[in-house]
């Protein structure tokens, strides 16, 4: 599912990557058929090599690391993190922090002034193209690792084989991190995965390109026996208060609505929320 780096690469006729295993995650949620349909986890980490992407190929020429940054999963407990208004004023931060491991998305802020609701705990962190095409790193690139070290030592999930175009900018930052010693540790979905995760949601109904909190929602799912969700309200007002609600918890800047299916996203979330695969939470967190 997660690919580890292989850097320098070079362009190579095509060549199949290494098949990957049905993952025997989650087998107390026996029935749910999003995870026996796409779950692409496989113990034979060091053999998961993300080789194939159209319309070229990127044959590595090290290997991939054998360590498995999962190895001794799943977490029993897992917070993923959208960037929904509804989480301002809802105190859910150190809910959210007592999780085992916390994924967040599109390197969303995490300061003292939003702690209380947001929480800083974070074990995988995701970086949209928006994100790494405005940040650019073609100049000062001390701005953005700085930025990064709120992080710690984090996974940073790149976009890398969504997009040919992400190919590069997500490259600089793996350079950018290389160079500067950051601790933070850069990773890439296994394309298989991707193309596996978006045609199981195609076949459900969701034709438009996912959004990077719902693929981390579905990823959750086979790495954590409990998943909670907080910040996934795709909605201007709030479901229990009826008041307005920013776009994000640290500003009201709109989504590109033609590009993401967002209420129908949560439709099919608020489905698992129903059926007790996960849980989604939308009030105060006392």
């Amino acid at each position: 599912m997660l690919c580890c780096i292989y850097i320098p690469f070079t362009l190579q006729p095509t060549v199949k990557c290494s098949a990957a295993s049905i993952s025997p995650l989650h087998s107390s949620l026996q029935g749910n058929a999003l995870l026996q349909l796409y779950p692409l986890y496989t113990p034979a980490y060091s053999e998961m090599l993300c080789c194939r992407y159209i319309p070229f190929t990127l044959q590595p020429t090290v290997k991939c690391s054998a360590k498995n940054p999962f190895s001794s999963k799943p977490w029993d407990t897992c917070s993923v993190v959208g960037n929904g208004g509804i989480l301002s004023n809802s105190t859910c931060g150190e809910m959210i922090d007592s999780a085992q491991f916390v994924i967040r998305c599109n390197l969303p802020p995490v300061e003292s002034s939003h702690l209380k609701d947001v929480g800083k705990k974070t074990g995988l962190v995701t970086a949209n193209p928006s994100i790494l095409n405005q940040n650019g790193l073609l100049d000062r690139r001390r701005p953005f690792v700085d930025s990064m070290s709120h992080y710690k030592d984090a996974l940073i999930l790149l976009p890398a084989f969504t997009l040919s175009k992400n190919i590069q900018p997500s490259l600089r930052v793996v350079y950018t991190i290389e160079e500067s010693l950051s601790p933070i540790r850069p990773v890439f979905l296994n394309p298989e995965y991707i193309r596996n995760l978006h045609s199981f949601w195609s076949s459900k109904g969701l034709n438009k390109r996912l959004s990077s909190g719902f693929m981390v929602a579905s990823l959750a799912l086979e790495l954590c026996t409990n998943v909670h969700l907080y910040g996934f309200w795709p909605f201007d007002q709030h479901p229990l208060l009826q008041q307005p609600l920013n776009n994000h918890y640290y500003d009201n800047i709109q989504s590109k609505k033609k590009v993401h299916a967002m209420p129908d996203e949560f439709d099919h979330l608020l489905r698992l929320h129903e059926q007790g695969v996960l849980k989604i939470h939308l009030g105060e967190c006392v």
